[in-house]
């Protein structure tokens, strides 16, 4: 055997026994803080219940919320013990605290936890001392059966083999990336097509290639596994009142009807001083849930979402099913985000090849999965309402838009070009039918289209002609659509919105610009000891002398590529296009904020409305920097220096992961346990 395959061999057996025994201590640390305690179960019939709690044959029955207090332990504590059973999977919070020789009076809250309503779970706790008395609080979304509490006792043995062979993966990948020079192929392909038409076909384009569409492959996996409420609902709907407001609208139009037909007479809502006062609502009628959230106009209720996905998917799948089922909004949001994800991906690709953007390739594959945690889409996914899924429709017809508008500049026959831009047309105005705000997003052509006209002067008209007939016809739907609910073709609805405020008393200050960029760009977000440890904020805007909208955010600097395009002035060689793009981004980022907090205020769907534009010119430019690295320093310090831009990345994509199970709506959490739980093993120490 040659010395150097011996010498790799040795690596590889050291790293196995190293991250196998790193991996043991992981998984069974908590088991290492009670050896030597000896374990004792405490008596469940001699405990003091309140709350939704009850003795049961076999246990405790423990309902929404309630505590358990034992008393007289006498003994010092280690660990807490639970053990639960249930017929179904719910999740719950648990605040441990006790009494003990360090705080004889006063509970000390010792941990806060989280439990599911089936299985056993351990929890580290110190007391100074002998513990006098434990009190338990729990905060769950279901019932179940408490059947044991016992402290000291060594959790089961734990073996995490998915964490083990991803770490033991990741260090093999960086040895052979480093000592067998993989680095040299994944750092210096570059192959793409370029704009005339020629291919860089340089070694090892395949892999690259390959494991990129893997990497978008588990990425949409992923997003399916953290999907809310993936189903179906049968047509005519039972009970109209009860449902969202796409389900409602989708009927309605079955039944040739703009608004919606909801049971509420609109005679009540008439007879009051102010029909958009939610106080004045709830004084005088307690009964209109089923309105809630509706533009309520001229005696009519109508759905003021965008109208788009209700084209896209709904009809379809009615049309598919028999006329039997139509989506509900997670099936819809889901249909949505796939294509999201390889319409991002695409567009990504096009306009690095419109700019000459030779992008490496080991930077290329990171932001694969930036596609969808860095545009966060699983959090869309995660959150499925009528809230979020206007986010997703536009987010799909906008990457669709941009893909067909910088790809259709990369064909050389005529009829390939205006077809591509007659389909960016089109994608655009049903991304204006989805979440206006976000189509906006679409002028990041406009500096390409000028550059265009600008070198076609006798011919341009045609392309011009094939982009804007299917986008003002669709426009022009729109406007019909808005003309017909509301008397004008630019009231979109939102200004009847009832909710928690009369969105019509709000107006643009500028002196609020200042707030919108620490809400929208800086706002920090929140943390804890909880998997997944990193989430959004919630502030009060109550100083600002108006009324906001508030619930959590974060601001979008804090994911790290957001930050490019403010930057999009560094790079030495200069592409005019590129740079006017990129920072047509960032000025539209800024103006969207300054508009999202004036006439509404600020909240994580509404970071959505920046979030596209800062995320699709910061990859751009991430793969410029390494690009320019990459020509300018040769070699293994090009490499070093290359990888530094992978920092950023590999930042944004943790963010977004965390806020997958993090967020306004906590539904991977409430409504799939199986996956939270999953992941919350995968990077929980045990």
């Amino acid at each position: 055997m040659r010395k150097e395959s011996k010498r790799t061999l040795v690596f590889l057996v050291v790293l196995f026994a190293v991250l196998l025994a790193a991996e043991l201590v992981l998984s069974n640390f908590t088991a290492l803080t009670v050896l030597g305690k000896e374990a004792y179960s405490l008596p469940l019939d001699g405990a003091l219940l309140s709350g939704s709690m009850s003795e049961k044959s076999g246990g405790v029955q423990v309902g929404n919320t309630g505590h358990i207090k034992f008393f007289d332990l006498g003994l010092p504590v280690r660990t807490v013990s639970v053990r639960m059973s249930s017929d179904s999977m719910q999740s719950g919070k648990i605040i441990i605290s006790l009494l003990d020789e360090s705080a004889a009076e006063n509970y000390h809250v010792f941990t806060t936890g989280r439990y599911y309503t089936r299985g056993t779970y351990v929890y580290r706790i110190r007391s100074s001392g002998e513990c006098k008395t434990l009190r338990m609080e729990f905060t769950g979304n279901g019932e179940c059966l408490l059947e044991d509490v016992t402290v000291n006792a060594a959790p089961a043995f734990s073996f995490s083999v998915l964490r083990f062979l991803l770490m033991y993966g990741l260090c093999a990948l960086f040895y052979f990336v480093r000592e067998k020079q993989w680095w040299t192929r994944f750092f210096q392909w570059k192959g793409e097509v370029l704009p005339d038409g020629n291919r860089n076909s340089e070694d090892g384009s395949f892999l690259p290639r390959t494991l990129s569409l893997l990497l978008l492959l588990f990425s949409g996996l992923f997003i399916a596994l953290t999907i809310h409420g993936i189903g179906f609902i049968p047509m005519p709907l039972a009970d109209v009142g009860t449902k969202d407001a796409y389900a409602q609208l989708f009927s309605s139009l079955l039944n040739g009807r703009l608004d919606l037909d909801v049971p509420v007479d609109p005679a009540l809502l008439e007879s009051l001083n102010n029909p958009y006062d939610v106080t004045e609502r709830t004084a005088m009628l307690r009964d209109i849930g089923a309105i809630w959230d509706r533009a309520y106009f001229e005696g009519h209720f109508y759905c003021y979402f965008g109208i788009a996905p209700i084209f896209a998917v709904y009809f379809p799948v009615y049309l598919i099913t028999g006329f039997r089922y139509i989506p509900t909004t997670g099936t819809a949001t889901l249909v949505l985000l796939m294509f999201a994800l390889f319409g991002i991906h695409s567009a990504l690709n096009a306009a690095s090849k419109i700019f000459h953007i030779r992008k490496p390739a080991f930077l290329y594959l990171l932001s694969v999965p930036a596609c969808a945690l860095g545009f966060l889409l699983p959090l869309l996914g995660s959150s499925a309402d009528m809230y979020y899924l206007p986010i997703a429709s536009a987010y799909c017809f906008l990457a669709w838009t941009l893909a067909f508008g910088f790809g259709a500049f990369l064909k050389q026959k005529a009829f390939l070009r205006r077809l591509f831009l007659c389909l960016s047309g089109f994608f655009l105005a049903s991304a204006f039918a989805s979440r206006p705000t976000v189509a906006l997003s679409g002028i990041l052509l406009i500096p390409l289209f000028i550059s265009w006209i600008s070198k076609e002067k006798k011919s341009w008209w045609k392309e011009a002609i094939c982009f804007c007939i299917p986008l003002f016809a669709g426009v022009g739907f729109i406007f019909w659509y808005n003309y017909a609910r509301f008397g004008s073709p630019l009231d979109f609805g939102a200004a009847y919105q009832m909710t928690v405020h009369d969105i019509r008393s709000n107006g643009i200050s500028f002196s609020l610009l200042g707030e919108s960029f620490v809400h929208y760009f800086l706002q920090s977000p929140a943390y804890s000891g909880l998997f997944p440890y990193y989430g959004p904020s919630r502030l009060d805007l109550a100083s600002y002398g108006v009324y906001f909208y508030s619930t959590w955010n974060i601001g979008a600097f804090h994911l790290p590529l957001t930050v490019f395009p403010f930057l999009g002035w560094l790079p030495k060689k200069k592409d005019p296009v590129r740079t006017a793009t990129v920072l047509v981004a960032a000025l539209l980022s800024v103006a969207l904020a300054f508009l999202d907090l004036c006439l509404a205020g600020a909240c994580i769907r509404y970071l959505f409305d920046i979030l596209f534009p800062l995320m699709f010119a910061g990859i751009l430019m991430l793969w410029k920097w390494g690009e320019s690295i990459s020509s300018s320093v040769p070699g293994k310090a090009g490499f070093r220096f290359t990888a530094v831009l992978a920092l950023p990345l590999l930042l944004t994509c943790a963010v977004g992961f965390a806020l997958t199970f993090a967020n306004e709506r906590n539904w991977v959490l409430s409504g799939n346990p199986y996956v939270f739980r999953f992941f919350e093993q995968l990077f929980s120490i045990r």
